[in-house]
């Protein structure tokens, strides 16, 4: 309602797997205010983008999933009713915001963390076990004179 520029929209919020934010930034950049949601492996291209203010915010993947809902259920900087330490803290933001009323943390973001923790844990035994047995069979070799 009411939108009759693009610097009538309150933010423009990307949720990507591709390159596809480079042309909103070459287009948008400075015009409104810019935010991206993308995949692990999309994040590190966009991080050059963040530094240099064009972002406004990004989440890169499942970590950005798990910072989100952390930060919807619990405010960012507040302090819980018993005074300890915030759960959510960030250094360069003077005061703080409150979480949104009513949200249910459901954890799914860090459910599916341990997940992936637990996969990229197998693959590096993996990759261990693997070059173990390397290891073994070269070392079998040269102890029968380099027959296979």
């Amino acid at each position: 309602r009411n939108v009759n520029r693009i610097e009538d929209v309150a933010a423009v919020i990307y949720v990507t797997a591709s390159n596809t934010i480079d042309i909103g930034i070459q287009r948008l950049s400075g015009r409104v205010t810019l935010l991206c949601m993308c995949t692990g492996v999309v994040g590190p291209t966009l991080l050059p983008y963040w530094s240099a203010g064009q972002l406004s915010g990004i989440a890169i993947g499942l970590k950005g999933v798990y910072d989100n809902e952390m930060m919807m259920a619990y405010g960012v900087n507040v302090r819980p009713p018993d005074g300890g330490n915030p759960r959510v803290t960030y250094t360069k933001l003077e005061g703080e915001i409150p979480p949104i009323p009513g949200y249910v943390h459901a954890g799914r973001g860090k459910t599916y963390y341990a997940a992936l923790n637990l996969a990229l844990t197998l693959m590096v035994l993996a990759v261990i076990v693997g070059n173990i047995a390397m290891f073994l069979a070269e070392r079998q070799r040269k102890a029968s004179g380099g027959r296979a």
